[in-house]
């Protein structure tokens, strides 16, 4: 899911990012490294995709976290981007 809002930072100055916020819902949660760098081919997608316009730091901001679910059947992924 992608959902195009407010920016974020100083737009009279053309300093805004992109929020990109990935929620991983999980049986077995990860650990925080791998949880990490398991989302990069994800973002790189909304970069080629054209939901964002660059994946660097000057670009956007990236929040990932992690949620434990009870089966394997609620297991999900959430992705939001603000803009």
């Amino acid at each position: 899911m992608a959902e195009v809002g407010r920016e974020i930072g100083n737009e009279s100055k053309g300093d805004y990012r992109h929020r990109v916020r990935i929620v991983s819902r999980r049986v077995r949660l990860c650990d925080p490294d791998n949880l990490v760098g398991g989302v990069k081919h994800l973002v790189d997608a909304l970069r080629i995709g054209g939901i964002i316009p660059e994946d660097d730091p000057k670009a956007i901001t990236l929040e990932v976290s992690q949620e434990k679910v009870s089966s394997y059947k609620n297991e999900e992924t959430w992705v939001e981007v603000t803009r």
